[in-house]
């Protein structure tokens, strides 16, 4: 208890400008609590720049210029409902992410560290990449978790830089107020969030763009995702009117799957193998509502792998 009101006494008494200092340093302290901190600094300091820049991290930067590390590298995909999400050859590498601070924060929280957001494009660019691949494709751009987490750290990295700068030349206040003086010196010192990019790009948020998590199973989680898939298609198969010499490899493949997914530590790279090959099996009647059937179902687990 008493570490507690030692600390306590020690926020009290903190300038504005040292509590800036101890909570861009400290992860508990939420990013969004930081940047409203930030904010009351800027506003005594009648730093304008400043604070426009904390509200379009607090509400999304819509259509504003966007700072270069909210400027992403991502991967521009189609959705093939037999080989899950695959790559779209020669689309733009970035993503240029626009969305408020807090949402991404509740997105990075949602996710495991092998995550992966997936972000939707205008439908202008959707319909002019389709015309490119030659049919329809449900679009979306794949971006890491860790890029994301990174917008985090650049928001924290230059808030923490601004309040050390401040007190470098002097700027410290008396509680939550600055003097005239520590005003006027604020002017000079600058906030390094880097030169502003442009906001325009695919996925940009001003077009309704929406962004949503998508989990990279581990091993357990693949494994029980497959024995789904197997129980579903033994239940198909075996008394289906597919031709016999695709109803044995079905059969064939479905137990390899089952066998891989039963292992004690489930070994990705065979279960990775005996999906290919039931989806090769199937390939060849899927136009048969059992083949198309079980197709879906591989759809369903393969973009995990």
């Amino acid at each position: 208890m008493g570490e507690d009101f030692l600390t306590l006494g020690v926020r009290l008494v903190a300038t504005l400008v040292e509590q800036l200092q101890a909570d861009a340093l400290d992860r508990n302290i939420s990013i969004a609590d930081l940047l409203r901190k930030t904010k009351a600094a800027a506003v005594k300091l009648k730093r304008t720049d400043l604070i426009e820049w904390i509200e379009s991290e607090l509400s999304g930067y819509k259509d504003k210029k966007l700072p270069p590390y909210r400027v992403l590298h991502a991967e521009l995909k189609f959705f093939n409902p037999y080989r899950g999400w695959c790559p779209i050859v020669g689309a733009p590498p970035t993503w240029h992410c626009g969305v408020p601070i807090a949402e991404l924060l509740s997105l990075l929280e949602s996710t495991n560290p092998q995550g992966i957001f997936v972000v939707s494009v205008s439908a202008q660019i959707s319909s002019i990449l389709c015309r490119d691949l030659g049919f329809v494709a449900d679009i979306k751009q794949h971006v890491s978790r860790a890029s994301v987490a990174a917008i985090i750290d650049a928001v924290r990295n230059a808030i923490l830089d601004w309040a050390l700068n401040l007190e470098a030349v002097g700027i410290r206040g008396d509680g939550l107020s600055f003097s005239p003086v520590e005003t006027k010196k604020a002017r000079g010192v600058t906030i390094n969030i880097g030169s502003i990019g442009n906001a325009v790009g695919v996925g940009s948020f001003g077009d309704n763009a929406r962004i949503t998590a998508r989990q990279n199973l581990n091993a357990e989680a693949l494994a029980a995702s497959v024995m789904k898939l197997v129980q579903e298609a033994e239940r198909l198969v075996p008394n289906s009117d597919l031709p016999e010499p695709v109803r044995g490899e079905a059969l064939q493949a479905l137990a390899e799957l089952r066998s891989a997914a039963s292992e004690r530590i489930p070994d990705t790279g065979r279960i990775r193998g005996a999906l290919d090959a039931l989806r090769r099996v199937m390939e060849h009647v899927a136009g048969h509502v059992i083949g198309a059937g079980v197709l879906a179902l591989i759809a369903q687990v393969h973009p995990a792998l």
